[in-house]
């Protein structure tokens, strides 16, 4: 598939946060906070960081790879202590941050108006 058709792509994009909410509301803690053990993620700390990234990756990055081009390299993301300190925010609150991220960054991408 080509990426000419910014569309098509955005129509994937805009289906996570629906998708994860399906899966992930209304399960019990012991469900959505487990992992598999050492240096592994729970179902919790994926959405924390899927709401992380929208906040402070998704567009930044897009718009560094607008201006550089391949010239330079993405700055690293730290993701170091995501899973520890994870807040008390609620996994439902999670949801809701992430589809309004993802829907404001799907406005801002939209405004960018590429081809």
């Amino acid at each position: 598939m080509s990426f000419a058709d910014l569309s098509q792509h955005t129509a994937v994009l805009s289906r996570p946060p629906a998708v994860l909410r399906a899966l992930l509301s209304g399960l019990p803690a012991a469900l959505t906070e487990a992992d598999e053990g050492p240096g592994t993620w729970s179902p919790r700390v994926v959405l924390r960081h899927l709401v992380e990234e929208e906040r402070v990756n998704w567009i930044p990055r897009a718009l560094f790879l607008l201006e550089n081009g391949r010239a330079r390299p993405f700055p690293p993301i730290d993701r170091s202590g995501l899973a520890e300190g994870d807040g008390d925010a609620t996994l439902e609150a999670r949801l809701d941050a992430f589809a309004e991220l993802r829907a404001a960054n799907l406005g801002r991408l939209a405004a960018l108006r590429l081809s």
